[in-house]
């Protein structure tokens, strides 16, 4: 943390498994907060409770993202666990009351979730508890995924997602987020230096995920050994985030270098979409995220 802080870290993404197991969780909170950065706390919700929101919020959250999804309670139990709707609902309304921000990520199964009346009736049921912020992605194939194969959907059900959000959003008011620096920005003014910087989330750019054991990894996802950029344990960060070759294969490339990018007139707002994605699609970083393609197709 004190590195984190002293390299100018803005935010920290604390995140699991489970992050509310860890017993020292608050503590981290607090220490986060002390080195005057900003966190979010990804949850399933269930370990919530009065008292432990009521600490959360002393820490002034940048938001808690917690996994819902479907608002059928037979089919999200079915994803994450026996009698965990209920819970996890009762906690998102505690969290609210707190007027603490809350986001919603939904992820979407082949055959359990992904009706667009489902989709439709989850967003204008957090939309009227007063959530602002609902993610809804895909399930993929990596981790537990690789052995369940069946429940990914296929690409063209992102049409789905963008109708339902168009949908049930016409008359909610939102408010655009800040852009973020990265890595390879220039403040030039040239437009395609914009281009640089080939994915949505920033991964290798202004983004990296350091793994319980110290293992600083390209994201949450991408964990194999082979996306190992080193251990902060063993290694100064900041040397790691300058000269590792796992975030050189990123910054070395941009969209230009993707004919389907480069010709895309979104291509500014999609960034290249999940270098994740792209790899489950395309077996390589620098190709197209279909997924998103298939999002702004639906525009």
């Amino acid at each position: 943390m004190d590195r984190l802080a002293d390299l100018g870290v803005l935010k920290i993404m604390i995140t699991g498994g489970e992050p509310l197991v860890h017993k020292d969780v608050f503590k981290i909170m607090k220490y986060i907060k002390d080195k005057n950065m900003d966190f979010a706390l990804f949850t399933n919700g269930i370990l919530l409770n009065k008292n432990n929101i009521k600490k959360i919020k002393k820490f002034n959250p940048d938001v808690i993202a917690i996994s819902i999804d479907s608002i059928k309670h037979n089919i999200h139990d079915k994803i994450r666990g026996q009698n965990c709707f209920k819970k996890t609902i009762e906690n998102i309304d505690l969290l609210l009351d707190e007027k603490i921000p809350v986001r919603i990520n939904t992820t979407i199964f082949r055959g359990l979730n992904d009706k667009q009346k489902d989709i439709e009736s989850l967003i204008e049921f957090f939309i009227k508890k007063g959530v602002r912020e609902i993610v809804i992605g895909d399930f993929i194939d990596y981790g537990r995924g690789k052995k369940h194969k069946k429940y990914i959907p296929s690409v063209n059900e992102a049409r789905k997602i963008v109708k339902a959000f168009k949908n049930k959003t016409k008359h909610v008011k939102y408010k655009n987020s800040l852009p973020a620096l990265k890595f390879s920005d220039s403040f030039k003014d040239d437009k395609t230096k914009l281009s640089l910087n080939n994915s949505i989330c920033g991964i290798g750019t202004f983004m990296l995920a350091i793994k319980e054991n110290g293992d600083i990894i390209l994201c949450t996802v991408l964990d194999d050994k082979k996306y190992n950029a080193g251990n902060i344990l063993k290694k100064d960060i900041k040397d790691i985030w300058l000269n590792s070759k796992i975030f050189k294969q990123l910054r070395d490339h941009s969209l230009n270098d993707v004919v389907k990018c480069r010709k895309c007139s979104n291509k500014y707002e999609c960034l290249g979409g999940c270098k994740a994605r792209a790899l489950m699609y395309n077996k390589k970083f620098n190709s197209p995220d279909l997924w998103m393609c298939s999002v702004y197709n639906s525009h």
